[in-house]
């Protein structure tokens, strides 16, 4: 018994020990980021970054995703401190109005592997650049998109390294049933939120996948009219496999051809968990009324 006793002692001892480990290591790994982006910022940027922070009171930087969206409001205004500024107070304040954005709202209106949108956690593209998987087109009414919209851009923020724009590798496969020409929602809850409150977010790359060779001309045809940095930003592919020159093999997916393991349902369940234990999870009077949905369906 005294055994036994001990060796439970012993296992609890090593547990504790090794959460201890872990603190320290997560600790490590906060300050290598910190000490990384801080290394990417030259000298002006810092000091505007700097700048920034200072310009804006805490109920408006509560409202914004941290540095990397201060970053992404000075590269949006070309280093203008005081323009940054004041978009950021704007972004603020309607970001306050649209409310708490969670993966059980978005996943709702998912239909894999038919129709979805996600970032696909943590895998990166050749750039380094987080990688935005959209079957297809965000559905729903203009409030619905507006929610997508938000927590793709929040999500691709979170992992945007200390110090770097956020901008996203996106991928979109046109052979969905639901990509289609702009409509309302697409375009006063997608396009018109990203131009107005995420710009940044259109200056990443995107490659369409499936896009029929006769259309792919006609983009050709318009390439004269288009600025040099958007034709750049725009990418076609037949399928997943041709996608080598972007995505690297530990973030090409197995059935893309290379050996990066992400699966779409499991990626909603455990971000919803993730955002339960966290504190985002719908209050009780949501989750009673919503009580008809699982996890994920």
């Amino acid at each position: 018994g005294a055994g036994a006793a001990g060796m439970r002692g012993g296992a609890a001892c090593m547990r504790r020990s090794l959460g201890r480990d872990l603190l320290v290591l997560a600790c490590l790994a906060g300050l290598l980021e910190a000490a990384e982006g801080a290394w990417r910022l030259h000298g002006g940027e810092a000091f505007r970054l700097q700048q920034l922070r200072r310009n804006l009171d805490m109920e408006t930087r509560k409202n914004l995703a941290g540095d990397c969206e201060l970053m992404g409001w000075l590269d949006a205004c070309n280093g203008d401190v005081d323009q940054a500024a004041d978009r950021c107070r704007e972004k603020a304040a309607w970001r306050k109005g649209v409310g708490r954005v969670c993966m059980r709202q978005v996943a709702r209106r998912m239909s894999p592997p038919k129709s979805f949108t996600a970032v696909m956690e943590p895998l990166r593209d050749r750039e380094g650049l987080p990688i935005v998987w959209s079957m297809g087109l965000p559905t729903g009414d203009v409030a619905e998109v507006t929610r997508d919209t938000v927590y793709i851009n929040e999500r691709l923020m979170a992992l945007t390294k200390a110090g770097q724009v956020p901008r996203p590798m996106v991928i979109i496969d046109v052979r969905s049933p639901t990509f289609r020409p702009p409509d309302k929602p697409l375009i006063k809850g997608g396009f018109e939120v990203v131009q107005r409150y995420y710009p940044w977010y259109a200056k990443g790359k995107t490659v369409f996948l499936g896009v029929p060779r006769p259309v792919r001309a006609l983009f050709r045809i318009a390439r004269p009219f288009m600025p040099r940095e958007m034709w750049d930003r725009f990418k076609f592919e037949d399928d997943y496999c041709d996608l080598r020159e972007h995505v690297g093999d530990n973030s090409m997916l197995i059935d893309w051809g290379g050996h990066g393991h992400w699966d779409i349902k499991k990626h909603v369940q455990l971000t919803e968990i993730k955002e339960g234990l966290t504190g985002a999870a719908l209050s009780s009077r949501e989750k009673n009324s919503e009580a008809e949905l699982s996890l994920y369906y």
